[in-house]
């Protein structure tokens, strides 16, 4: 066991958007998450689907009477053949399901804003290449310098930002440009080396206040920081179970009264073009969300949200 964390009711009677009938407890396994609840171990049970055998040997070998799965993100996952047949062979068929927008209109989630921001990085053409990704996106300096300067204005209003990004090089990078801009301190890079203490000593400083900005590889699925209220999606592409886990601040929190989601247009290449309207088809079936695309040739904005 690594590490048992107890959250107690806080002045306001609540368990600051965990659980408000009674206490919860996370027990932390080396590379995973375990929950348990009243007897039963509960956990992301979408892994046992497409390539997650080792997850779908771990259940059936469990000799439970009852074994009922959860997760939030159950169906996403539309390129994977055959992963609704694996989840209902290994616990049956779907005997309840909510949408987010359900969750946001009974007052259970946070209901966002999405804000879609144009950069205006230079048209490039060809096919497309998975070095293409490291030019265009990871070291694409109009991209990153909107980033950084979404960032900066929504910490100096006093919001909580989390920086998504899917490689560590891309992480490095907009951590150096935003502490150029803005207090050392306040900006905390999460990755995949990061040990244990860091990143509780990172996450916990967010929640105070003293970090503004997290840039991070690993704050996606099995995190829950209510905190946060801005997300930044700096790594791009189209998958919607990616799209949907990103946004981690739609989480209840006392005090919080909205949540922001900074993606950014990018039309500088047709692939690129592709998956940013993957993602806005994405956001827009969801009703509860607010979209807002910045109009061509509008300034970026320079103060509040």
């Amino acid at each position: 066991m690594e590490s048992v964390q107890v959250h107690e009711r806080g002045s306001d009677g609540t368990f600051g958007g965990l659980c408000p009938g009674g206490e919860v407890f996370n027990l932390e396994v080396e590379a995973d998450h375990t929950y348990t609840a009243n007897g039963f171990i509960v956990h992301n049970c979408h892994h046992t689907t497409g390539d997650g055998e080792a997850w779908r040997d771990a259940v059936l070998g469990i000799e439970a009477p009852w074994k009922l799965g959860l997760s939030a993100t159950i169906g996403l996952d539309t390129d994977t053949d055959g992963n609704d047949l694996w989840l209902e062979g290994i616990t049956g068929p779907i005997v309840y399901s909510v949408g987010i927008s359900d969750l946001i209109d009974r007052g259970f989630l946070v209901r966002p804003t999405v804000h879609f921001v144009r950069h205006g990085a230079p048209a490039v053409k060809g096919k497309w290449s998975v070095g293409k990704y490291g030019d265009l996106v990871v070291q694409c300096p109009e991209r990153n310098a909107a980033i950084v300067r979404e960032a900066v204005r929504l910490a100096d209003a006093g919001h909580r930002v989390l920086i998504d990004v899917s490689q560590v090089k891309h992480g490095k990078l907009l951590t150096k440009l935003l502490r150029a801009e803005m207090p050392v301190k306040q900006v905390a890079l999460l990755i995949g080396s990061t040990n244990d203490a860091n990143r509780i000593a990172s996450t916990q400083a967010l929640r105070s206040g003293q970090i503004k900005v997290i840039v991070a590889t690993i704050m996606g699925e099995g995190v829950d920081v209510p905190e946060i209220d801005v997300v930044i999606n700096a790594e791009g592409g189209r998958g919607e179970v990616s799209t949907i886990q990103r946004l981690r601040n739609l989480t209840l929190c006392p005090g919080k009264t909205e949540a922001i989601v900074i993606d950014l247009v990018d039309d500088h290449h047709p692939q690129l073009r592709k998956w940013t309207l993957s993602r806005l088809q994405i956001y827009r079936a969801e009703r509860a969300f607010r979209i807002k695309v910045q109009p061509v040739g509008e300034p970026a904005k320079k103060d509040g949200a």
